[in-house]
């Protein structure tokens, strides 16, 4: 593992002076023989299920264009951390870019909606996914994304995240008392750690794995298939499914890269899009499950609470809500994914071409 480790940073460092050399600028090219090859950063290990969905919509889009249109995937933040990678989308020095939504709050506060803690169940992900796709939720950010300098294609499965720590068994909220968590940017995030009695520590995901080696940090909240897929299981020894936040994978594009495609290649793409994120949700479920299993059976002691404790999880992080709700959280954010958790939610019609508008 530490061998791996230590060839995928030096892959990361050549890549890095590569992208310095040549202006600091990976974006999309065309080839002698006119096909376009469009450059995507992803910070999850190449196993991960997010990566997955970006290496299905390569296979997709190269059948679909026969051949024209490549996605070439960088995964294992080989050209940087969330944050870095969308920063230079924005400044049209990347092509595209993968964040979690946590990530991408400190660009877009209005992303900070999805972070507070049980606004969606899973019971009701199948609605919350037609929203995002088709409807009124999915519009909203696709707006605000093209009004501030992005195109946002939609959102790949991230999942549920759950609690996991390195030498502290976990059953009730008392048990999260004192410890040091990391957490992404969020500022919700870091008020959830908070309010559950524990140290918030913000750190980058390429920074995280070293911080629980060292004890930097006592652990973190993610899913169980992002930790397995990370190796982090190898120090990461109890766990507890708070299943506390749900959180997507924004695909992001440069409005440069966008632009450059003509409207019939904008759609194609987005058609092909959506029938990989399709097949990557369908994935996602089983991995987690497997991941799960896998990181029991490495000695990874994960615990599932009591309906009665998992309420008590609730009941102390919901005052949160009261911290950001009408003031750096939009309610019109707020309100539209609770539309999707209601039994009143209208499924709405499959819209391949769902955000080809934005330029």
């Amino acid at each position: 593992m530490k061998r791996n480790r230590t060839i995928a940073l030096l892959m990361a460092l050549v890549l890095a002076v590569s992208f310095c050399f040549t202006g600091c600028s990976i974006m999309a090219e065309k080839t002698d023989s006119d096909v376009k090859v469009i450059r995507v950063a992803v910070s999850a290990s190449a196993d991960d299920i997010s990566t997955r969905g970006y290496k299905k919509l390569a296979e997709i889009l190269d059948k679909e264009s026969n051949g024209r249109l490549k996605i070439q995937v960088f995964s294992d933040a080989v050209l940087g951390d969330d944050r870095s990678t969308v920063e230079a989308v924005q400044e049209n020095t990347l092509d595209a870019a993968d964040s979690s939504t946590p990530n991408f709050a400190p660009f877009m506060q209005e992303f900070m909606a999805f972070d507070l803690p049980y606004i969606t169940d899973p019971k009701n992900q199948q609605q919350l996914y037609n929203a995002l796709d088709y409807g009124a939720l999915g519009d909203y950010y696709r707006k605000l994304c093209s009004e501030r300098g992005f195109h946002l294609i939609g959102f790949f499965e991230y999942g549920y995240r759950n609690f996991a720590l390195r030498k502290k068994r976990v059953r009730s909220v008392d048990d999260m008392k004192g410890l040091k968590l990391r957490t992404t940017n969020s500022a919700v995030e870091i008020s959830v750690a908070r309010a559950l009695g524990a140290q918030a520590m913000p750190l980058g995901w390429s920074e995280t794995y070293t911080a629980l080696s060292q004890g930097t940090v006592d652990g973190e909240g993610n899913t169980w298939t992002l930790l397995d897929s990370a190796h982090h299981g190898e120090v990461l020894k109890y766990g507890i499914n708070t299943r506390h936040n749900y959180s997507g994978k924004v695909f992001l594009m440069s409005k440069k890269t966008w632009n450059s495609l003509s409207d019939s290649d904008q759609k194609l793409l987005t058609k092909c899009f959506f029938e990989a994120v399709d097949w990557q949700r369908k994935q996602a479920d089983k991995m987690e499950e497997d991941a799960e299993k896998k990181m029991k059976k490495g000695g990874t002691n994960i615990y599932h609470p009591t309906a009665a404790q998992l309420k008590e999880f609730k009941d102390k992080t919901r005052p949160v809500w009261d911290q950001y709700v009408g003031k750096r959280v939009p309610e019109e954010a707020v309100k539209l994914i609770q539309e999707t958790q209601s039994s009143d939610y209208k499924m709405v019609k499959p819209d391949y071409t769902a955000g080809t508008q934005y330029k």
